[in-house]
């Protein structure tokens, strides 16, 4: 795995959509930004309501209680336990024979998620106050 540099203009997030084809939105209560993964990352603004994102079914985060991230994808898996108290969280990365565990600050407790992209090439990690990216190696 490879983390992606990645920089969301925000103080609060609220969630992201399931990655999709490159490229996936992130919102905070009052904007929505898209996400691009080419040779470089864009991180654009939208003209997107956050919370009309935020009612999507691929969009996971803050007070979704039914949302549906995809933590299976062919090989490879991610799991974790949110404990809000805690101050970092260690999300475990597995496929085949490798076995990795990402150790991720959490300094709000409201929320986490995470989830692979559709594709399974890339795993977003998240809460309030950022939001990290990672591309599986091949």
């Amino acid at each position: 795995m490879r983390r992606i540099d990645l920089s969301i203009p925000s103080e609060r997030l609220i969630g992201f959509t399931i990655p999709r084809n490159q490229g996936f939105l992130v919102c905070d209560h009052d904007e929505v930004w898209e996400v691009v993964i080419g040779v470089s990352v864009s991180v654009e603004p939208t003209s997107h309501a956050p919370y009309e994102i935020a009612a999507r079914s691929d969009f996971v985060g803050w007070g979704r209680e039914d949302s549906a991230p995809i933590l299976t994808t062919g090989g490879s898996t991610i799991s974790y336990e949110f404990d809000p108290r805690a101050d970092v969280l260690h999300l475990h990365y597995a496929t085949g024979e490798t076995r990795n565990t990402i150790e991720f600050p959490i300094l709000s407790g409201d929320w986490f998620a995470a989830s692979f992209s559709e594709e399974g090439d890339l795993v977003v990690l998240a809460e309030p106050y950022h939001l990290d990216l990672y591309q599986i190696d091949p």
